[in-house]
């Protein structure tokens, strides 16, 4: 990898690397559902698995579910752009 001169670094291939470009608006936009939807069909079969570790909780169990969702949208999210990022170079 060597440095252009700007904030990118060129990659192996000579493109610039590292800043997700390749995959544009729709690129983010799509991976982005796709984690979404991993994520409630996840959450959809682990349901009843996540409601008994969080009853400890009380009233927080819900608030404790919706953190645990959006993370592992979040998750799920950044492995698919990276996903992508990767297939793409």
């Amino acid at each position: 990898m060597s440095h252009n001169g700007g904030n990118n670094w060129l990659g192996p291939n000579g493109r610039e690397s590292g800043n997700c470009r390749n995959l544009g608006p729709l690129g983010h936009y799509s991976t982005g559902v796709c984690g979404l939807l991993a994520t409630i069909l996840l959450l959809f079969f682990l349901y009843p698995t996540v409601v008994a570790l969080t009853r400890p909780l009380h009233i927080l169990s819900s608030t404790a579910i919706v953190i645990l969702a959006v993370g592992a949208w979040v998750g799920t999210w950044f492995v698919l752009e990276v996903a992508m990022d990767r297939r793409l170079d």
